[in-house]
């Protein structure tokens, strides 16, 4: 083809007709040009193609983890619940009428313990934050909702934060303060553990202002969590809902 394009400016050099070769060398120029253009459309469309093939897988990835994390706040919720559920009996039950007749060894039965936390996934978010795929995603409003992902994960992260510090920093040490942890378990990994003839501290726990205190502090941080744990499986439902939708078309 270049050698056919090649002989025909050739030979219109050759029979000296210049203006004719002028306008066939600027038609040559503009057929190039459009070649180029079209070339570089082709390749526009693939690469566009390609990011949104991609794009796509990653949605469908988002949509799994945020399944997933649904999944694992309703397991989260359940907790907080009962927690918050268990507080409040507790401070009924050490304050109450019948309160009097309990004993030192009633307060090992208390069944308030540490605060697990049941972890949230985020690989699959944090990898579309780096990889600043949503670039490619047309569709604000979707957009929006996963660039809230991870601004939703630090809020439940801090409201169990701080209903964990009622337990670290309140909790724990008044136990080991007025409750003889030796009296818990009869080993520990097969070792005896020896028991002390330490008393439970009941005045510390039955009719006391500071620890019916630390357990309304502990009721309303579970109270905290619960709220916050519905608010984010309420907005990631929402983007569940959001990613059929926009997979689906």
């Amino acid at each position: 083809m270049i050698k056919f394009f090649r002989k025909i400016r050739f030979n219109l050099m050759e029979t000296g007709k210049t203006g004719k070769y002028l306008k066939y060398a600027a038609g040559e120029i503009v057929l190039v040009v459009i070649g180029i253009l079209i070339a570089l459309s082709i390749n526009n469309w693939n690469n566009d193609r390609i990011e949104n093939q991609k794009l796509n897988t990653y949605l469908k990835a988002l949509k799994f983890e945020t399944q997933n994390n649904i999944n694992r706040l309703a397991a989260a919720l359940t907790r907080a619940s009962k927690d918050l559920q268990m507080s409040v009996e507790t401070i009924s039950k050490l304050n109450a009428e019948t309160s009097k007749n309990l004993t030192s060894d009633d307060i090992i039965n208390l069944n308030l313990g540490p605060i697990f936390k049941i972890e949230l996934e985020q690989s699959v978010i944090n990898e579309i934050m780096y990889t600043g795929v949503l670039e490619h995603l047309s569709n604000d409003s979707l957009k929006k909702k996963i660039s809230r992902i991870n601004l939703e994960l630090e809020d439940y992260k801090t409201s169990y934060n701080h209903a964990r510090a009622i337990w670290d920093d309140y909790m724990l040490p008044y136990h080991s303060k007025h409750i003889n942890v030796t009296g818990l378990w009869d080993s520990i990994n097969n070792i005896a553990l020896p028991k002390l003839p330490f008393k439970n501290d009941l005045d510390a726990f039955v009719y006391n202002r500071e620890y019916a205190n630390i357990l309304a502090s502990r009721a309303r941080m579970m109270g905290n969590l619960e709220r916050d744990i519905k608010l984010i499986t309420t907005r990631f439902n929402a983007l569940v809902d959001e990613l059929d939708m926009f997979l689906d078309e």
